[in-house]
């Protein structure tokens, strides 16, 4: 028995055509001009860790202290902001850095 004869729709044979031309321009493109170097990153990111120092009640407040550790020399931390407010950075010793509210 004769194998049946697969019928490819004519708009199918235009579509792939156009799309094999594509990738042909564009291989010619990238290997013409290839992509610029891209520069490796050097700053490496500091082992950052944020622990809660202490919760107390001062003068039937609560009050809360955070500890900022591994901060590098030269370094000045922004603002920390957690579920009820914003707290600046309020003292430095060494590579660590207190937050109190």
């Amino acid at each position: 028995m004769r194998p049946k004869k697969v019928i490819v729709p004519a708009w199918l044979s235009k579509v792939s055509y156009v799309i094999g031309i594509a990738l042909i321009l564009a291989s010619l493109i990238i290997n013409i001009l290839p992509p610029g170097e891209v520069a490796a990153y050097t700053n490496v990111v500091a082992d950052y860790k944020l622990n809660l120092s202490h919760i107390y009640c001062v003068n039937g407040e609560v009050e809360v202290h955070f500890v900022l550790l591994n901060v590098p020399d030269g370094i000045t931390p922004g603002t920390l902001d957690y579920t009820y407010g914003s707290i600046p950075p309020t003292s430095q010793s060494g590579n660590v850095w207190h937050y109190f509210d």
